[in-house]
């Protein structure tokens, strides 16, 4: 089994354009727009570590499976 420890400072990370972008009709307040920076995969592709930024505005998302989160700030 492999395992990985992966250490780093979110606000150090240069992000990315999100590879989904916030479509405008599911954009219920304000013009948020994201950035992201993919930092780790499973070999098997089923989990991934993302740093993920976003401007204010609120908006609806549909997840098409499970996903955990830790807000930095």
């Amino acid at each position: 089994m492999f395992k990985s420890i992966v250490l780093t400072t979110p606000g150090t990370i240069d992000l990315g354009p999100e590879a989904k972008p916030i479509f405008p009709g599911s954009v219920l307040s304000g013009t948020p727009a994201s950035r992201t920076k993919s930092l780790a995969r499973s070999h098997d592709w089923t989990s991934n570590i993302v740093i993920w930024e976003c401007t204010a505005g609120s908006f609806t998302w549909n997840y098409s499976q499970d996903e955990a989160l830790v807000v930095v700030s």
